[in-house]
């Protein structure tokens, strides 16, 4: 009965090393995905930022611009 109780332990936690072996694999391969967001989301910000930037220089110079008079 021992025997069979100290075979089955190995086994047992062979299984569970294999689980968490995917679970880092699965948990690892999110890890790259939300990256590839993160920079994505801060590339699109820098170009949001340019253009609000852009646009608020755009509306100072106009108000600061004398308009020809008729």
């Amino acid at each position: 009965l021992r025997n069979g109780l100290t075979a089955a332990v190995p086994v047992k936690m062979h299984s569970r090393l294999q689980e968490l072996k995917k679970e880092e694999e699965t948990l690892l391969k999110i890890k790259v995905m939300l990256q590839d967001q993160l920079n994505r989301l801060k590339f699109e910000e820098g170009a949001l930022k340019s253009i609000i930037s852009a646009q608020t220089e755009e509306g100072a110079s106009e108000r600061s611009s004398p308009e020809a008079e008729v």
